[in-house]
């Protein structure tokens, strides 16, 4: 009796171990996101720059249409005045070495007023493709800074910061070429020098042409008499004097504003 009181009754079964639940691993930073935001935003900016290059340079072309040796940037030939010998002709006292050494003041104003017009034409280029850059760079910066400090800096999107990093970094690089090349003094400066290159050459051969001074309109020029002959010789040394003058105007480069090495060392001590 009591086995079959042992046999009926219920057994109760271990219990079942229940599968224990997946450990969920931390969450990580989304690189792969990032680096496609960042390429993304290089890829626009980098469109910027073509856009911006292809407009400066055309809208250069149609103002120097007209503008004297503007059209010589584009050729390695350059054209040769060949009025300068029917002006020197008239000069039968003169000897062949001033004849020659004004022909080589003439072609030393040409070269430098070419190379002062291409100069102010690429600064102009380049301050353009600067401005446009640094322009939309600081529009996407700043958005996508609101965008991230709404989020807040551990949740915002990683595509986000890939933008952030890449446009802020092309905003410093424009903003540093517009303030270390001071495109727009070096803009005045070359235009200054080219036209008074140009003044200067276009003088010449119209005292080459009339043998005769024009009125004198600077303190250089009182001692000489209004409507007297030309010499070459005088001439040459006149012409001469004008150059060195021109020659000691240099260029502008704000040096004072490139980070030196105790800049950054002194920068690094006031942070820590």
């Amino acid at each position: 009796m009591s086995n079959l009181t042992k046999y009926n009754e219920p057994q109760t079964l271990p219990p079942e171990k229940q599968p224990s639940a997946p450990s969920v691993p931390p969450s990580s930073f989304n690189w792969k996101a990032m680096i496609w935001s960042s390429l993304a935003t290089a890829v626009v900016l980098s469109g910027c720059v073509i856009v911006s290059w292809a407009f400066a340079s055309n809208k250069a072309d149609d103002w120097g249409r007209n503008v004297k040796y503007y059209p010589e940037l584009k050729t390695e030939v350059q054209s040769s005045n060949q009025q300068i010998d029917i002006y020197l002709d008239a000069f039968e006292n003169a000897t062949d070495a001033s004849k020659q050494r004004i022909k080589e003041q003439l072609e030393t104003l040409k070269n430098r007023a070419i190379t002062h017009l291409r100069v102010t034409k690429d600064l102009y280029i380049w301050s353009a493709i600067s401005s446009t850059s640094a322009t939309l760079a600081s529009v996407i910066t700043a958005m996508s800074l609101l965008h991230i400090t709404r989020q807040g800096w551990d949740k915002a999107n990683p595509a986000i910061w890939g933008v952030f990093v890449v446009s802020f970094s092309s905003f410093i690089l424009s903003t540093s070429f517009i303030v270390l090349y001071q495109y727009q003094n070096n803009i005045s400066v070359n235009a200054k020098l080219y036209t008074a290159y140009i003044n200067l050459e276009e003088n010449i051969l119209c005292r080459l042409a009339t043998k005769l001074y024009d009125e004198p309109s600077s303190a250089n020029l009182q001692s000489e008499p209004a409507n007297s002959g030309v010499t070459l010789e005088a001439l040459i040394h006149r012409n001469q004097k004008i150059i060195q003058e021109y020659s000691l105007i240099s260029y502008e480069i704000a040096v004072d504003n490139i980070p030196s090495l105790d800049k950054i060392q002194n920068t690094l001590n006031l942070s820590n």
